[in-house]
């Protein structure tokens, strides 16, 4: 269930993060959860303090702890196709409380 591993840096913070979760095909109806895993290497604990999504959709669940220097956390995000159809392009975007950096983690799907 491990979709994707993004690796926090000091310089990729400051370049705000985006990458992009693929689900490819599914019928509309079915739910699906894939796990994200937030490995920081930057140079001090990072804490998600929010999230934001572009749709009721999309959801992540995620401990409210920080992210030590060389440790890692794992977001799991579950997207619910009901009533959709066709190509569909999401945002999840995880703002940091360091300094507001934020992770953008775009979602895509074809649903059919």
């Amino acid at each position: 269930m491990l979709a994707r591993t993004i690796t926090l840096t000091d310089a990729t913070l400051e370049a705000t993060i985006a990458d992009t979760l693929s689900l490819g095909r599914m019928q509309s109806g079915e739910v699906i959860k894939q796990r994200i895993r937030l490995v920081n290497e930057s140079s001090e604990p990072v804490v998600i303090s929010e999230h934001r999504t572009t749709c009721g959709c999309t959801e992540a669940e995620y401990e409210r702890q920080p992210i030590g220097v060389g440790k890692s956390a794992d977001i799991v995000v579950s997207y619910d196709s009901r009533g959709e159809w066709g190509w569909r392009m999401q945002l999840l975007e995880l703002t940091l409380a360091r300094k507001d950096y934020s992770v953008k983690i775009y979602i895509d799907a074809e649903i059919y």
